[in-house]
């Protein structure tokens, strides 16, 4: 028997806490121009592009 855990990624991933950075950073833009649904929204669409963008280079170089 052996006590083998699974691989996982090391705590690396990356799309989690890019949403939330760019849910804030798109508060802040949406506030600034008067329409924070749309730049929440917009800030969630980048903040999941850059983290797969992200993962998907750490594996590519790992």
């Amino acid at each position: 028997m052996s006590n083998k855990q699974p691989q996982g990624n090391n705590g690396k991933t990356y799309v989690g806490a890019m949403l939330g950075i760019g849910v804030g950073v798109g508060a802040a833009f949406g506030i600034t121009f008067e329409n924070l649904p749309l730049g929440v929204g917009l800030g969630a669409v980048f903040g999941i592009i850059i983290g797969i963008v992200l993962e998907v280079k750490n594996k590519n170089t790992t």
